[in-house]
């Protein structure tokens, strides 16, 4: 019954893993369809971190990569910008980094809205 139980929180784990790399491919990608398709079979996706890419949900992955559109969507689905990473950023924090003035903007004048 315990070895069971194991088996079964690994293999969510693993599920979990391929799921969050597959929407954190999508947003390197800039594929803003694939991202969304993700989203609407799988909303707890929003904010999955992924381990390839130092633990960062989505939205910190499309404001580094300065992915407007998808940054929009992601918002749109309920990505929260108050998150933070292992060293306290925001996605907005990565975009002000990567010089990404319209996502930095954008996002700016979300966080006041």
């Amino acid at each position: 019954m315990k070895y069971t139980y194991i088996l079964c929180l690994i293999t969510l784990l693993i599920s979990l893993t391929a799921k969050a790399a597959k929407i954190h491919q999508a947003i390197i990608d800039n594929d803003a369809a694939c991202v969304e398709e993700v989203l609407n079979k799988e909303p707890r996706m929003i904010h999955a971190p992924d381990v390839a890419y130092g633990g960062w949900p989505p939205l910190h992955l499309a404001a580094f990569l300065g992915r407007m559109k998808i940054v929009k969507l992601l918002l749109a689905k309920g990505a929260k910008l108050n998150l933070t990473d292992i060293f306290g950023k925001t996605a907005l924090d990565h975009a002000r980094e990567k010089y990404h003035h319209d996502v930095v903007k954008f996002l700016a004048t979300y966080t006041r809205s």
